[in-house]
């Protein structure tokens, strides 16, 4: 599911947000959702990105030298993460661009 541009925008509201500034433009754009009833994609986009930086940025800040491989689950969640964006952003581009296996999908 992390995967899925609109899922992670569900996950927003729920999402608990440490960083004042990401909290205050999340919760911006979701006011704005809960008044109009739906943002404009590119709203959507914009709060994804800053969901998804907001979640790097609290990996960086938790990276010990027991889970600063990439085969922890936070890496695997936000590379699903910034795959959904690219493939939101761009699909045709998305599409050519050669995956590979993933652990998970076995």
């Amino acid at each position: 599911m992390s995967g899925r541009f609109e899922y992670i925008f569900g996950c927003i509201p729920t999402t608990p947000i440490r960083d004042q500034k990401a909290a205050e433009q999340l919760a911006d754009l979701i006011k704005i959702e809960a008044e109009v009833g739906e943002l404009q994609f590119h709203q959507k986009m914009r709060a994804v990105e800053i969901f998804f930086r907001y979640l790097w940025q609290e990996r960086q800040a938790a990276i010990t030298p027991f889970n600063e491989g990439p085969d922890s689950g936070a890496d695997y969640v936000l590379s699903h993460i910034h795959g959904a964006i690219e493939q939101t952003k761009n699909p045709y581009k998305a599409r050519m661009k050669d995956k590979g296996e993933d652990i998970l999908d076995f």
